[in-house]
């Protein structure tokens, strides 16, 4: 049977509800006024409200109203007790959601509890077409992800992989004939080896991601972190003829943060920045603001238009299907994944033609300034 709450400012109508209700199985709870009625709603649900509409400083439509504000979807269907000759407030309360609605006095329990069985069956009814639509939903998502994930390995997968194939093919035909290996030829093959291996480490690390729990944090001296991800970065803007400006001060609080995956983030975002910047600059600044220490990567790519800006952060996402950076399109989701986790924050400006900062926030570690960071170091 039902937990139901009767909510009424008059002693007796509660009390012969509470008799009556109680005689049918029921567990019955008791509020005066929409005060107690709120308090008894958020505490331990009922399955089910009697609300009198005449209520001492609010009306039953007030009360809930009140309700759905405070508990949306979850407000257990709520009848509406009203006097007689009432019919048009009744009326006006079934259109804003309310299950149904008894004239007072109300002496025929049995009919009562019909309607109070009725709306119970209606919020099942609605409870579990709910349920099925976010199933639906999610269905559909997994199928779109599925579609989406399958496209990507397909180019971004199976295409260096072909290319990796016809190279080791050409390589050992030429074998056969005695030519030695052409060394552009090899390392040729070597970049499309590695891109596919990108792509493997990128899948990998993304499987990782579902599901985990806040990570452990520690004092991490930002600028050794920082400092021990440049050398590679370096190599990476030197091979494609950038500049890499490191702007570091010496004084840098510590942070709170995981140092291997802290290390991993920072990584991913100045890759990134090196992969989209077809010539000039890539900049990497730190700065200490109130609380935490904000790390910024500033590329000259193309930009981003700010309606696709959060699409950068999601699973398989390239916005240029010309896009021939090598990955498999998740570095940034896991990045974001990752910075969640630190309770740290990670976000983007940028518009097209003028480049993108992608912007880490960290948490300073607390009770200590830049000034004791470096006097500690």
């Amino acid at each position: 049977m039902a937990r139901i709450l009767v909510v009424d400012d008059d002693p007796y109508v509660r009390s012969i509800c509470q008799r009556n209700l109680t005689r049918k199985g029921h567990e019955v709870i008791e509020a005066q006024d929409c005060r107690d009625a709120l308090e008894a709603v958020r505490g331990n649900p009922p399955d089910i409200v009697l609300l009198d509409y005449m209520l001492p400083g609010q009306s039953g439509l007030e009360c809930f109203a009140a309700m759905r504000a405070t508990l949306g979807d979850a407000c257990p269907p709520t009848v509406m007790i009203t006097g007689q000759g009432s019919t048009h407030l009744a009326v006006e309360f079934m259109k804003v959601g309310g299950a149904d609605f008894v004239e007072k006095p109300v002496t025929d329990f049995d009919i009562l509890h019909l309607r109070i069985e009725r709306a119970m069956a209606t919020r099942r009814i609605e409870d579990s077409s709910r349920a099925e639509a976010v199933r639906r939903e999610a269905a559909e998502e997994s199928d779109r992800l599925k579609d989406v994930f399958l496209s990507f390995m397909a180019r971004e997968l199976g295409d260096p992989m072909q290319a990796a194939v016809n190279g080791a093919t050409r390589l050992a035909e030429a074998a056969r004939r005695g030519v030695p290996p052409d060394p552009d030829a090899v390392g040729s093959l070597c970049v499309r080896i590695m891109d596919v291996a990108k792509v493997v480490d990128d899948l990998i690390e993304l499987a990782a991601q579902d599901g985990l729990p806040p990570l452990p944090l520690f004092r991490v001296n930002l600028r050794e972190a920082l400092a021990a991800v440049r050398p590679e970065a370096e190599a990476k803007a030197l091979a494609k003829g950038l500049e890499l400006r490191w702007l570091v001060p010496d004084l840098l609080p510590e942070v709170m943060a995981e140092p291997m995956k802290l290390a991993d983030i920072l990584r991913k975002l100045v890759d990134n920045a090196v992969a989209f910047t077809p010539s000039g600059l890539v900049e990497v600044r730190a700065a200490s603001e109130e609380g935490e220490v904000v790390v910024s990567v500033r590329d000259q790519g193309p930009g981003i238009d700010p309606r696709d800006q959060e699409r950068v952060f999601g699973r398989f996402e390239k916005l240029s299907p010309a896009d021939a950076t090598p990955g498999a399109g998740v570095g940034l989701f896991i990045a974001r994944s990752l910075a969640a986790r630190m309770n740290a924050r990670l976000s983007l400006e940028s518009s097209p033609g003028r480049g993108s900062v992608f912007f880490l926030g960290l948490r300073a570690a607390s009770g200590q300034t830049a000034a004791d960071s470096d006097t500690a170091r």
